[in-house]
């Protein structure tokens, strides 16, 4: 029968390590009697931390290893890990969006554009009177413009891809973090300038940004493993946008 003695456990750092994307890990080897052993390992279990005994070549008192994660071992002011992505992204945008269509209305009042809207949808309607009535007094150039986009509608084709530029930055941070997801001029728009001031987009980056602005969407926070969580932001790119809809640029 193996005999215990004393009631102290005793812990010892074996290991320490630092990963870019999980931060700092330490192994400890804790020694004692099985019993106050097994209220370690039943913390660490409850934790989903690694752990494993070992045996003990004395035969005196088990030994648990227990494996630490970022919690425990980072500091709760800093990101274990702070990355910089450009993504692509398809949006729709209707057919009267189109390059085609909006070139050939360079210089229409706003009036003539929503117009010439109008007459299509009531062409594509049936409605061949009111389309008539309606083009005649838009530019001479309106009617086979007209026609270029029924024909389109008439094939089912009311949208069409666009590609688009997301910048994504994702900070991952341990459990005990004090840091938290930006939330200022989330749904304004930005400078490609103003976004690199005001956001902290690092210049050392591998790409370029284009020019053009940006929308601030919503930031999320997921957890990755049982003791970091991600915080994801992203920024939508546009060549151009509507000041009424969003305002002028924050910065």
């Amino acid at each position: 029968m193996t005999t215990y003695y004393g009631s102290t456990v005793t812990g010892e750092v074996r290991g320490y390590s630092w990963n870019p994307r999980t931060g700092y890990q330490q192994v400890v080897l804790y020694t004692g009697t099985q019993s106050e052993l097994d209220s370690i390992a039943s913390v660490a279990k409850a934790n989903n931390y690694s752990h494993r005994y070992v045996p003990d070549a004395s035969g005196g008192y088990s030994t648990l290893e227990v494996t630490y994660g970022a919690a425990e071992t980072q500091d709760p002011t800093e990101a274990l890990a702070d990355e910089w992505s450009l993504l692509g992204n398809d949006l729709e945008k209707s057919i009267f969006e189109h390059p085609s269509v909006t070139s050939e209305q360079d210089g229409w009042t706003s009036e003539q554009k929503l117009n010439f809207k109008s007459a299509v949808e009531a062409a594509s309607r049936g409605d061949s009177a009111t389309t008539v009535d309606m083009l005649e007094e838009l530019p001479d150039r309106a009617v086979q413009l007209a026609e270029s986009v029924y024909e389109e509608l008439a094939k089912g084709v009311e949208a069409f891809p666009v590609s688009q530029y997301v910048l994504r930055r994702s900070i991952t941070i341990a459990s005990n973090s004090t840091l938290q997801p930006a939330l200022d001029n989330v749904g304004k728009v930005y400078s490609t300038s103003g976004l690199s001031a005001s956001e902290g987009v690092p210049a050392t980056l591998k790409f370029s940004l284009p020019d053009g602005f940006w929308l601030k969407r919503t930031p999320s926070v997921e957890p990755s493993g049982v003791d970091k969580w991600v915080i994801t932001q992203e920024y939508w790119h546009a060549d151009e946008y509507s000041t009424f809809l969003y305002g002028e640029p924050v910065a």
